[in-house]
């Protein structure tokens, strides 16, 4: 990495692709790895700070800092406009008296870390500040947001000086855009070192991310600055071979990750929780952190997202989670096998019938637990040797089963 600090923006054709919830997961994430500076002897967590670009629904404020962590600190006492960034930029705040909000984590497996937040404005947590964004920026910046010169004159510039300073504060500078082609997610994404188009399969949103990055490198050239390297994530991917026909994106474009739809993503959302934190070996966690790590392999501490330690912590508390599960399923698959075998001993004349039903028993026991396991510790890829274990396990018992079954039947015939 040629700079200490990296930026990168995450940002989408069209809304509602999940490019928010990736993003603030994201940004906590890094946030609760560690790195060694230089003329450091111990390891320090990231530095992160996230830029929420999105002035229409300033998404990525609540799930970071809205619900119970701002109503149960005092956070709330210290939004002021020095901490959004828009109420920044329309005040002509200069970036040395910018203040994100800092805000406090803390996870059992790796302690206590921060994220700092620029919110998107004053007037989506308090009442509107008089003076901020007069009804002609309004119109400048949301009317007609191409206006010839307004990038240069206006809103890059600022975002420049806000970088040049960031950038020697944070390890790791996260900005959320809103979704669809204006000034304000094109300017963060010609700043920003990577850029992650965060999309879905189909007609619509691949139409509108080529629409994106054709007007993004339109506006590089015009303004003579260059666009980093673009990648594509595929969000709320059911998994099918149709899916992958529907992807629609530039060919140079590199796609470093198909995210499953989730519901337990939705619940997060709506409950103002995230859901790396909640529900950390969820599929869409595993498969987002395998994103990131693809697409980001050179940067320090990305590919250290959680310590050996914390990973292994971690495991053991999500296996506690699911051990009901594999004892509930486990202990039905002994009490049907308990309940044939009686049956069996009892010389009934349905002996014929359940000898043909008890190796299906035995086969569907071992599947149910083998997916138990694969449920559980799919995150450290040790489950397919698992299962596959479980599986010839219940093989074998299975033909030893039947064998001895079949023997039964012959005796009895």
């Amino acid at each position: 990495m040629t700079n200490e600090c990296f930026v990168v923006a995450f940002v989408s054709g069209k809304g509602g692709t999940g490019k928010t919830t990736l993003t603030a997961n994201f940004a906590v994430e890094l946030a609760s790895a560690s790195r060694a500076r230089p003329g450091d002897i111990l390891e320090s967590k990231n530095r992160v700070l996230v830029i929420d670009n999105d002035y229409a629904t300033g998404g990525a404020s609540y799930l970071l800092a809205g619900g119970e962590r701002l109503r149960s600190g005092s956070e709330s006492s210290m939004i002021r406009p020095t901490s959004c960034f828009y109420d920044c930029y329309a005040n002509h705040i200069p970036p040395p008296q910018v203040t994100p909000l800092r805000l406090l984590f803390e996870d059992k497996t790796v302690g206590e870390f921060q994220v700092d937040v620029l919110l998107n404005s004053l007037a989506w947590w308090k009442a509107p500040l008089p003076g901020s964004i007069s009804e002609d920026e309004q119109t400048e910046i949301i009317l007609e947001p191409h206006a010839e010169g307004f990038i240069d004159r206006k809103l890059l510039p600022y975002y420049e000086a806000l970088m040049g300073r960031f950038r020697r504060e944070y390890d790791y500078i996260i900005i959320d855009s809103r979704g669809g082609a204006d000034t304000r997610a094109s300017v963060a994404a010609v700043v920003a070192d990577s850029i992650v188009i965060v999309t879905e399969p189909g007609e619509v949103a691949g139409k509108q991310d080529m629409s994106f990055v054709h007007s993004l490198r339109t506006l590089a050239l015009q303004i003579g600055r260059s666009v980093g390297g673009v990648s594509v994530i595929y969000n709320r991917v059911l998994g099918s071979e149709r899916d992958q026909r529907r992807e629609r994106r530039p060919s140079d474009l590199t796609v470093i990750g198909r995210l499953p739809i989730s519901e337990t993503v939705v619940e997060c959302y709506r409950n103002t929780e995230l859901v790396f934190e909640r529900r950390p070996l969820d599929p869409f966690c595993i498969e987002a952190v395998r994103a990131f790590e693809a697409r980001f392999p050179g940067e320090v501490g990305l590919c250290q997202l959680r310590s050996k330690r914390a990973k292994a912590l971690l495991a053991i508390r999500l296996t506690a989670q699911h051990a009901s599960q594999i004892l509930t399923r486990t202990v039905v698959f002994i009490a049907l096998l308990l309940g044939v075998w009686l049956v069996m001993l009892t010389g009934r004349p349905t002996i014929t019938w359940l000898g043909g039903i008890v190796p299906l028993v035995f086969f569907s026991g071992g599947v149910l637990i083998a997916t138990s396991i694969h449920e559980t510790i799919a995150a450290e890829k040790k489950a397919a040797r698992i299962s596959w274990i479980v599986l010839g396990i219940a093989a074998l018992i299975l033909s030893l089963f039947l064998t001895v079954n079949l023997s039964v039947l012959i005796s009895r015939l």
